[in-house]
């Protein structure tokens, strides 16, 4: 399975929007309107003209004719009728990144963060963190208290994705830990409904200041590998 990804300031620096202009559906040409700031309004151009590229290395689908549609969760996908294979995606943009991942009969979710931004951990964690997490993050100097935050977040956050239920799912109940190989294990709490067994979890080395997760669904419990890959622009 491949994790693609893109820079916002080399896919602007290569003039990579101008060159793709004219993919967008109209629905997500009204969408871009709608952004304020123009990093805001790149940053949305380029995650979709990178879901629309990607997804076409995979299917004999020209970018600019796929079609999309969200569950009533508001997780996108593709609208049926343009599925010949049952493909899943998953995409995640923070400042200055954006990931996109492609599945085959499984469930996907990505989540990426630029751990530079302002967040306020000591209000979040007792929120989202489980109490074995809390303790780890206790635990860490403070100089690495805020990736270690992002660690847990981005797992999670993959995962919630994945499962398409939004923020139904109790963050508290979903716990990562890390054994002496620096292996992902994932333990669910009674509320969640669901086994361990079933998904797999990747942290994918990124260059600073960017952490990101990928939750993949496996429907025969058996493992895949990830492959982090630069998109052609």
């Amino acid at each position: 399975m491949r994790l693609w990804q893109i820079r916002t300031e080399d896919a602007i620096r290569k003039r990579w929007l101008t060159r793709h202009v004219g993919l967008l559906s109209a629905d997500e040409n009204r969408r871009h309107g709608r952004f304020i700031f123009q990093k805001d309004r790149d940053q949305f151009l380029i995650a979709r003209i990178l879901l629309r590229s990607t997804l076409s290395r995979y299917l004999n689908v020209e970018p600019k004719d796929w079609r999309f549609q969200q569950n009533e969760f508001g997780k996108p996908e593709i609208k049926p009728g343009r599925r010949p294979l049952p493909l899943r995606f998953n995409i995640s943009h923070c400042n200055g990144l954006i990931l996109c991942g492609v599945t085959v009969d499984c469930e996907i979710g990505v989540d990426c963060e630029n751990i530079r931004r302002a967040i306020a951990i000591e209000r979040l964690a007792p929120r989202v963190l489980s109490v074995d997490e809390q303790e780890v993050l206790a635990s860490v100097p403070a100089s690495k208290r805020i990736e270690t935050f992002f660690r847990f977040w981005t797992l999670k956050e993959s995962y919630i994705k994945a499962r398409g239920l939004g923020m139904t799912l109790p963050l508290q109940d979903v716990s990562f830990d890390f054994d002496v190989e620096e292996r992902l294990r994932v333990c669910f709490g009674l509320r969640v409904h669901d086994r361990p067994q079933a998904w797999q979890f990747f942290a994918p080395n990124l260059d600073s200041p960017f952490l990101a997760a990928v939750a993949i669904s496996l429907p025969n419990d058996e493992p895949v590998d990830l492959e982090l890959c630069d998109a052609a622009i």
